[in-house]
């Protein structure tokens, strides 16, 4: 998956190298991927609804809930990483906005 995302951007980049590239990689910072990129976008949720959230996606009990979760890099440690953070303990439409905010805010500081 790591690779095909290296060669997704390096083609995006080869057809336009000043344009603005969104990928979504779960394993970004651990696999050091994130030194690619000028810009990390970490997207925080609590740990009470990030279990809630993978009960619900996975149909796992609580306890299975925290053994995946367990499996990956705490958000508070990525949030070392990010240079912004959107916050997804809200509702779908208030993270929407702050994604489509930050990719507007983004977008005219590449054009500058």
């Amino acid at each position: 998956m790591i690779k095909r995302c290296r060669d997704r951007v390096e083609a995006i980049r080869a057809i336009d190298p000043g344009s603005l590239v969104v990928i979504d990689v779960p394993l970004l910072i651990e696999t050091g991927m994130y030194k690619e990129f000028e810009t990390v976008i970490v997207v925080y949720v609590n740990e009470e609804t990030q279990i809630r959230r993978v009960m619900e996606r996975e149909g796992v009990k609580e306890g299975d809930a925290k053994k995946l979760i367990g499996l990956q890099m705490p958000l508070d440690d990525k949030l070392e990483f990010a240079d912004f953070v959107i916050n997804n303990g809200g509702t779908r439409e208030e993270t929407e906005k702050q994604v489509n905010e930050l990719f507007y805010s983004l977008s005219r500081a590449g054009q500058q």
